[in-house]
């Protein structure tokens, strides 16, 4: 029997995969303007990523190159549609970070509003169309 773990450290026990049309110029975003920190890239022989995992507390993300390994899988800009999905993360300080966040190239989809379950969020779409909600609880669900 393996005695290896699962799941290698420091993975959550789920990771979402977004298909990124650069994954360098995502990376350098989620890093820039969301604070994740990178784990690691891989490159191809020219030296351009097609692969990275970032983390942001305690989840980490992967992200591709749309057209990897054969894919058909595009970014919602490239399929041009809205994601079915919201990345929801929470944050130390909402408005805080929210400021940060609009002085970058994401489009605000919300401004800083406090919603009925308790959290005060802002919602944005990144370079490829993903939707992300930022959070800070600010109050118990009425």
């Amino acid at each position: 029997m393996n005695k290896r773990p699962a799941k290698p450290t420091p993975m959550s026990w789920i990771v979402p995969y977004l298909t990124v049309a650069d994954v360098g110029k995502a990376v350098d975003f989620y890093h820039q303007v969301f604070g994740f920190e990178i784990l690691s890239t891989a490159a191809d022989e020219s030296g351009n990523m097609f692969h990275a995992e970032l983390k942001y507390k305690d989840i980490v993300i992967m992200c591709g190159q749309a057209g990897m390994c054969g894919s058909k899988a595009q970014t919602p800009c490239q399929g041009n549609y809205q994601p079915p999905i919201t990345l929801y993360l929470y944050c130390e300080a909402v408005d805080e970070f929210y400021k940060k966040v609009k002085q970058s190239v994401a489009k605000i989809i919300a401004e800083p509003a406090d919603q009925f379950w308790g959290d005060r969020i802002f919602q944005v779409t990144d370079l490829d169309g993903y939707a992300w909600s930022f959070a800070t609880n600010v109050a118990d669900h009425q």
